[in-house]
């Protein structure tokens, strides 16, 4: 099933969640740990600068930004890994930790670790300043994966980012099961 996190900083720890976890704008500006979490489904992030730490070992299959979740930033620690990123609102991702693919749709995300394939209408990165990879630049062309400076991938890409389909009004409203906890 569905967690729907609308207040607290409580996520279960060592769990596998077969379906979607929700992160509500009602814990807008909170600091989440997933430790050891298999999200099979989506981590959908629609609180405002909010701070995840992505540790032990964490598995999600895909995060997905809302459009109004500007300032979200994860710390995807080694050993942790995360299939498909899709950026509706920018976001800072640091730590050694594994993204596959990132669909950006909006300039303004920071990589501390290159992902290893990027698509979408913000798809350049480029080094900034402080080492970080920026994806900032409009895409004019196909999308293509990053080339690598000293390594390099095969294999073909593997079909179109998992976008919801509904708003996040859509999402809330909706008979999914809901995990409140209290600090």
């Amino acid at each position: 099933g569905n967690i729907f996190i609308r207040k607290g900083r409580t996520v279960p720890e060592n769990i596998t969640v077969e379906g979607d976890i929700f992160l509500a704008p009602g814990i807008s500006g909170a600091e989440i740990a997933l430790k050891g979490i298999d999200i099979k489904g989506r981590l959908v992030i629609m609180a405002k600068d909010i701070k995840i730490k992505v540790e032990d070992k964490t598995k999600i299959s895909n995060v997905y930004i809302i459009k109004s979740a500007s300032g979200a930033s994860l710390d995807i620690k080694s050993g942790s890994k995360i299939n498909e990123v899709v950026l509706d609102a920018p976001a800072k991702f640091t730590g050694e930790g594994t993204i596959s693919s990132v669909v950006s749709n909006v300039a303004g995300s920071l990589f501390e670790t290159q992902p290893l394939e990027i698509t979408g209408t913000y798809s350049v990165l480029e080094k900034d300043s402080q080492g970080f990879f920026a994806a900032g630049s409009e895409k004019t062309s196909e999308p293509s994966p990053i080339p690598e400076e000293e390594t390099s991938t095969s294999g073909s890409g593997g079909g179109s980012p998992t976008v919801p389909k509904s708003s996040a009004k859509d999402i809330i409203s909706s008979g999914i099961g809901i995990l409140s906890s209290s600090e």
